[in-house]
């Protein structure tokens, strides 16, 4: 075969890369989808094309504009319309590539549902194509699994709870069963495949881990102490990372008032623009979490103290070119080892 895993993960992450929530989702859901496709006895050369197939499924979205895939707010129905159209997109790029000849159905037919009410042709049942049904799933696992401009990540039992409720009628019955099985089993960590590398594994078992820390604190008396407390928030953070010898490290950024006068009718829409910068400016493998609309987390995995000084101007340029934001300021609290070039240090 002409095309290499390498050249397609490339391609995927740069698609990823448009809509700034997804955090490598292409790789993932080709994981989440492999996974099944080994549970389900297949050989490796069906697993591989599979693969293929998940990395490309939205390669439409190439075709969709940036502000509408990071938008935070509702949609409109033509906004709607552009991001349903990716299957077709996808479907059109896809259909002359001869080496991975799926491709082009897995990319249309993904968003289809079990009962006939998904898009774009309202497919049902086993008129789904195979792969199409097994991505679908993976899509949707991903989608609920992963922070979303709108929303944070589901907690592991509501994403259960959803999977089950959509048996039937969004997903294949059949299908979903293996899906869920395996998800009680633990067999879907995405550190386990040997498709990736291990300093990738051990990258994913460091966001796994901060993950995990972040939803238990699903109190919200304690998620503030603890995020007030900054130093204590990076200490967790970069002990995490060093069980796996890797370095975390922590920005803190606060929206405060340029002056006196009460903008508090308009706070949460300037925070959604710092929100939209924040993800526009960091890497699939870093963190963001909205805490409250004055106040958000970015953890960097990796990074170096010369590239988050870059990402911090980059974020602090992009929020004041919007004129919405011209009564508010910035303030980057960093880790207490590096200087903050125009803000404060932790």
């Amino acid at each position: 075969m002409m095309l290499s895993m390498k050249m397609l993960e490339t391609l995927a992450g740069t698609l990823d890369a448009k809509d700034k929530y997804t955090n490598g989702h292409s790789m993932r859901v080709a994981f989440f989808a492999t996974r099944l496709a080994e549970a389900l006895g297949w050989d490796k050369e069906q697993i591989s094309m599979l693969r293929y197939e998940a990395l490309l499924h939205d390669i439409g979205k190439i075709g969709v504009p940036d502000a509408i895939l990071n938008k935070p707010s509702r949609l409109s129905e033509m906004e709607f319309g552009l991001i349903i159209s990716h299957t077709i997109v996808g479907s059109d790029i896809l259909k002359n590539m001869v080496a991975v000849p799926g491709a082009s159905q897995v990319a249309k037919y993904h968003h289809e549902r079990f009962d006939g009410k998904g898009y774009p042709s309202g497919r049902s049942g086993l008129d789904i194509p195979f792969n199409a049904r097994i991505v679908g799933i993976a899509d949707a696992y991903d989608a609920m699994s992963s922070d979303r401009i709108y929303r944070k990540a589901l907690s592991r039992e509501k994403i259960r709870e959803e999977l089950i409720n959509g048996r039937g009628s969004q997903f294949d019955p059949e299908l979903l069963d293996k899906f869920v099985t395996m998800m009680d089993d633990g067999k879907l960590n995405i550190a386990d495949t040997l498709s990736i590398s291990e300093s990738d594994a051990q990258q994913q078992n460091v966001l796994t881990d901060i993950e995990n820390m972040i939803h238990r604190l699903s109190n919200a008396s304690e998620q503030k102490k603890v995020i007030n407390d900054f130093d204590k928030f990076y200490k967790y953070m970069r002990n995490i990372g060093l069980r796996y010898n890797h370095s975390v490290e922590v920005v803190q950024v606060e929206i405060e008032y340029e002056t006196e006068c009460n903008q508090d009718d308009k706070l949460n829409e300037v925070s959604d623009l710092l929100q939209i910068a924040i993800r526009k400016n960091i890497r699939a493998v870093d963190m963001h979490y909205k805490y409250s609309p004055t106040k958000h987390i970015i953890i960097l995995l990796d990074a170096g103290i010369d590239n988050i000084g870059v990402v911090q101007k980059r974020i602090q340029f992009d929020f004041d070119m919007n004129e919405m934001s011209r009564d508010y300021k910035l303030r980057f609290i960093l880790s207490d080892h590096m200087d903050a070039p125009g803000g404060s240090k932790g």
